[in-house]
């Protein structure tokens, strides 16, 4: 796995079948960079998982959070809302439960 920061664009994965060309970074955390945390609204959090269960750009075997070494996921989420795509990693609803991460309030508003 690798870092971008938040509303980064978007240059992980490059296939014509999973990337819009102007999406955006979130969520691309590790533990050698620091990240906003606060409170995630439960519902918004619901959202997040369920978008999780159904990853895009699978990847071969697993990565680790590199935050607390315990969660395990591969391939990546997509938020649209506003006009603006935003590619996120699958543990993205890990990262906010169990890491306080607070995503950039503009992809959480996508999120309704």
């Amino acid at each position: 796995m690798a870092y971008f920061p938040d509303l980064s664009p978007y240059k992980y994965i490059i296939s014509p079948q999973t990337v819009q060309p102007d999406a955006l970074n979130v969520g691309w955390l590790d533990a050698w960079h620091g990240f906003p945390t606060g409170v995630v609204d439960s519902e918004k959090i619901a959202r997040l998982k369920a978008l999780c269960e159904h990853p895009v750009n699978l990847c071969r075997g697993f990565h680790t959070c590199h935050v607390c070494q315990k969660a395990k996921g591969n391939g990546e989420i997509r938020v649209s809302g506003g006009g603006v795509t935003y590619a996120a990693p699958a543990r993205i609803a890990h990262y906010v439960e169990a890491h306080r991460y607070l995503p950039p309030q503009s992809c959480l508003d996508a999120l309704e």
